[in-house]
């Protein structure tokens, strides 16, 4: 807990002057975290995802919208 504290405060910091896309909002429906989807495990360890992972990461409209709004924080300010 004491790490995550850690890395949130970090995040926000590094977030004043760059746009951070926080994965755990777009992969954790309601604080629940899929393991799996049709049977193939979305994680290779406690904190990488599988190539099934990263396939459906990458499908999720959820995380390109992330992703859009980011590159936009980046663009306006420059």
């Amino acid at each position: 807990e004491q790490v995550a504290t850690t890395l949130r405060g970090s995040l926000a910091r590094i977030n004043k002057t760059l746009p951070v896309v926080s994965l755990y909002k777009i992969l954790c429906a309601d604080g629940m975290c899929a393991v799996a989807m049709d049977g193939e495990p979305l994680y290779r360890d406690s904190g990488h995802l599988s190539r099934a992972g990263s396939t459906a990461l990458g499908n999720s409209q959820a995380f390109r919208t992330a992703l859009h709004d980011a590159s936009s924080k980046i663009t306006k300010s420059r």
